[in-house]
């Protein structure tokens, strides 16, 4: 059987799941935010493939919970990723607003396809987290060794896969109509996938330094 790209995205999902494991005793929050991120699409993702198996009409409305809490959890990472309580208020209340807007869309706007429009929101609140985020960091004095820092491979990985989501996200609204634009998005998306997963295995295979979290004020 031939492996399509789709399935190496799946494949790729398990590896810092698998990765966890060995430095569990690190305790690091960062490495566990991770975990419990890539446990959930592990899971999401064989749960949704029994579901179209099995149940295809619900499957749907199954995968439509995914985006809440896949934006909630990573919120929970940035929220983690700094100290300074403006910023982390912040975060909050966008998400309070992101989740609000999802639940009223799904309730006014319901549909039976991917929702595009959620997804972009996502996309540029995960962007605008990501750029606050290095910039605080490259400024900060305190903050030398990013590169031993696994919110900063983390926050990394998101980074590039929304930047691409985004980025698809525009395209999607003007050569959806063609006959091969869904297979290049199938592509694009899932080689941009495969990509934050092997960025976020470096954040759960690097030793922390010690060192502040910047204090974004």
């Amino acid at each position: 059987m031939d492996l399509t790209i789709e399935d190496s995205l799946r494949l790729s999902s398990f590896l810092p799941v698998l990765l966890y494991f060995p430095f569990k005793k690190e305790k690091n929050i960062a490495k566990q935010v991770l975990f419990l991120f890539y446990a959930f699409v592990t899971i999401h993702s064989l749960l949704y493939a029994l579901i179209t198996f099995y149940f295809k009409e619900y499957s749907l409305i199954f995968n439509s919970f995914y985006i809440p809490i896949e934006f909630l959890l990573i919120s929970y990472f940035f929220l983690k990723a700094v100290q300074n309580s403006v910023y982390q208020n912040f975060i909050k209340l966008i998400s309070f607003l992101f989740i609000g807007v999802f639940i009223t869309k799904s309730i006014l706007f319901p549909s039976n396809d991917f929702d595009s429009i959620i997804n972009g929101i996502e996309s540029i609140i995960i962007i605008f987290f990501s750029i606050s985020f290095f910039y605080e960091t490259l400024k900060s004095p305190d903050r030398i060794f990013i590169d031993k820092d696994p919110f900063f491979w983390g926050i990394s990985g998101f980074f590039l896969f929304f930047s691409i989501s985004f980025f698809v996200f525009l395209l999607r609204q003007t050569y959806w109509d063609r006959p091969d634009f869904f297979f290049q998005y199938i592509y694009i998306h899932a080689l941009s996938g495969i990509l934050r997963n092997v960025i976020c295995s470096i954040a759960l295979l690097i030793k922390p330094y010690k060192e502040k979290v910047p204090d974004f004020a």
